[in-house]
C-alpha cells in the first residue's frame, strides 16, 4: 500500500512572476514564525518596542525609593492633639502639634480658665525640641506606643500624653 505523503506548499512572487515553492516538514514552524512577524508593520514594531520600555521604566519608578533622610516620618507621628495622663495635675493640659511645625501647650484650670501657649517645634530621629520663644526651649527623648506619646526630658519623670481622637 502506498504512503500519504502531506506535502506543503508556498507560493512566492518574484520578479519573474509567481512560483509554487514545496516545503518540508521541518521547515513549517519557522514559516508560522516568520508570518507573524511579517504581520507587524514596523509602526506596531515601534509601538511594541515604546510599550516595553514605558512598562520597564514604570516598574524601575515604583521600585526605588528616596535616599531622603527619613525624619519625615518621626516629624508626622508627633502631629495631633495630646492630653496629658501622668504626672497628674489639677488642671486639664494638652498639646496641640501642627504639621507646619507650630502647636500649642494649653493648660485649662477648672477655677481660672484657659492659657494658651504658642510654640515651634521640630523632631531629629528621636528627639524633639519645643521653643516657646524668648529663651525658653524644652528637649525630649520621645516614642510613641500606640495611641500614646511619651516625652522624657532630661530631669524627671517622663510626660506621658494620650492622642484626642
Amino acid at each position: 500500500m502506498a504512503a500519504n505523503n502531506i506535502v506543503f506548499l508556498r507560493v512566492e512572487k518574484n520578479t519573474v512572476g509567481t512560483s509554487v515553492v514545496p516545503l518540508s516538514v521541518n521547515s513549517f514552524p519557522t514559516i508560522i514564525d516568520s508570518t507573524i512577524m511579517s504581520l507587524l508593520t514596523p509602526f506596531s514594531r515601534k509601538a511594541v518596542k515604546a510599550l516595553s520600555l514605558m512598562i520597564v521604566a514604570l516598574i524601575a519608578m515604583t521600585s526605588f525609593t528616596s535616599c531622603d533622610d527619613d525624619d519625615d516620618e518621626w516629624y508626622y507621628t508627633v502631629e495631633g492633639s495630646w492630653e496629658q495622663v501622668a504626672p497628674p495635675t489639677r488642671e486639664y493640659v494638652y498639646y496641640e502639634f501642627y504639621e507646619d511645625g507650630y502647636g500649642n501647650y494649653i493648660v485649662d484650670d477648672p477655677r481660672y480658665g484657659a492659657d494658651y501657649y504658642e510654640f515651634s517645634w521640630w523632631v531629629s530621629g528621636s528627639s524633639l525640641t519645643i521653643d516657646y520663644g524668648g529663651g525658653d526651649v524644652e528637649y525630649y527623648s520621645w516614642s510613641v506606643q500606640g495611641s500614646t506619646l511619651y516625652l522624657y526630658p532630661d530631669y524627671g519623670n517622663p510626660i506621658v500624653l494620650n492622642a484626642i481622637h
